[in-house]
């Protein structure tokens, strides 16, 4: 394709998210850099890039249903849905599928984000992918859009989602380093900041929906996210939105010292989530955490978060 060409196809593909971001408040609006924020910890919200079309998508068992407002509902979950979460690094070699219904990543997807998500499409089951602090915006994106055959279908790009509903269960989605602030990330990773959770504003639950954060980063307050010497580890961010959306409970990767730990039970739960390959994970306490997947049991009907293993 002409270069010009190139250059008014991504002009033309930008316009609905750029308006979105105008009306949303930013300060700063009109060209598709406004997606990218900079300072001494650049990032770039990856949360109000394209979102999906509306349509309908079977995956096995289950339908996923692609709504107005990054509205992600899944039907046809049985009574108790296996939910298998996890975090990176999945970048040389993905291990084989869990047994699961359902599985959502949380970052950490390695230099050639196209071979990871390849391989989590030939696990069978929907996989779904919540950038992580770590993930550059176009390299992913990118690796999206070149997905073939079922793993277009299997592997979803839930970083562009807001919401998830599950029977009477919500997974508010968190994608990216709360204002960028990730070591190792530099300029065009994915995060947030304080003027972007009104991105997240939305009404108080229905009666009987229980609402769970599904993000990166951990909320600060918890026994979870205490660092070494008890130190937070956690997000305030985070936990500012937690609150605000009406989440109980929550499930993050960030930070890996926090891997396996746990506060509250039930839709209290708050977790970090193991990273599925790689070495040992060291926690704060100087225990030692096996890398793998960590499994839990949704029941949408009557609302539970049962963690089967860490």
């Amino acid at each position: 394709m002409p270069r010009d060409l190139c250059y008014t196809a991504r002009v033309i593909r930008w316009a609905p998210v750029l308006f979105f971001v105008c009306l949303t408040g930013c300060s700063s609006c009109g060209e598709a850099a406004e997606l990218s924020v900079s300072g001494a910890h650049p990032y770039t919200r990856c949360h109000l890039a394209e979102p999906p079309e509306e349509r309908v998508s079977a995956v096995g068992d289950l339908t996923l249903r692609f709504e107005d407002e990054r509205v992600l509902r899944i039907e046809g979950a049985p009574s108790s849905l296996r939910l298998a979460v996890f975090a990176g690094p999945v970048g040389a070699s993905v291990p084989e599928a869990p047994e699961a219904d359902l599985a959502i990543a949380l970052g950490g997807l390695g230099d050639e984000p196209l071979t990871t998500l390849s391989a989590l499409g030939e696990w069978g089951i929907p996989v779904l992918v919540v950038a992580g602090g770590e993930e550059r915006f176009e390299p992913l994106s990118d690796a999206f859009e070149a997905l073939e055959g079922d793993a277009r279908q299997r592997v979803i790009d839930a970083t562009v989602l807001r919401l998830i509903r599950v029977g009477k269960l919500e997974l508010v989605v968190v994608p990216g380093a709360p204002e960028g602030r990730y070591v190792t990330a530099g300029e065009g990773a994915c995060g947030f900041g304080e003027p972007d959770l009104a991105h997240w504003e939305m009404d108080a639950p229905d009666e009987g929906v229980r609402r769970y954060l599904l993000a990166w980063a951990g909320p600060a307050g918890t026994d979870a996210t205490r660092g070494l010497l008890g130190a937070e580890a956690g997000s305030p961010l985070v936990a500012r939105l937690m609150t605000s959306v009406g989440a109980e409970g929550a499930l993050f990767a960030w930070p890996r010292s926090a891997t396996g730990r746990a506060a509250g039970e039930g839709m209290a739960l708050t977790l970090g989530v193991a990273p599925i390959a790689g070495v040992t994970v060291l926690r704060a306490d100087g225990s030692r955490a096996a890398p793998g997947v960590t499994r839990l049991t949704l029941r949408p009907e009557a609302p539970s978060l049962t963690l089967e293993s860490p």
